[in-house]
């Protein structure tokens, strides 16, 4: 949420494209998604981590080319 130079508030929802998530508990060290293997052995990370907070389930992305926005709401 952010406001405008006029006072008004400004709200941009976004598709995101979250990929294989990894499912985990709080952890305020993560900096980045743990690796993974996939079918042939290679070494790569989760695309996305997903999380709970307060009964709601949120997703954690460290890249932002995975995000683009719909459009700008702006309301008082």
């Amino acid at each position: 949420l952010f406001r405008s130079s006029n006072g008004n508030r400004l709200f941009m929802p976004v598709k995101v494209l979250v990929g294989k998530s990894y499912t985990c508990a709080l952890d305020r060290n993560l900096v980045k998604p743990p690796e993974r293997t996939d079918v042939n052995n290679y070494k790569l990370r989760y695309d996305s981590v997903k999380g709970n907070t307060n009964g709601s389930d949120i997703y954690v992305l460290y890249y932002m080319r995975r995000a683009y926005p719909l459009y700008l709401v702006e309301y008082k």
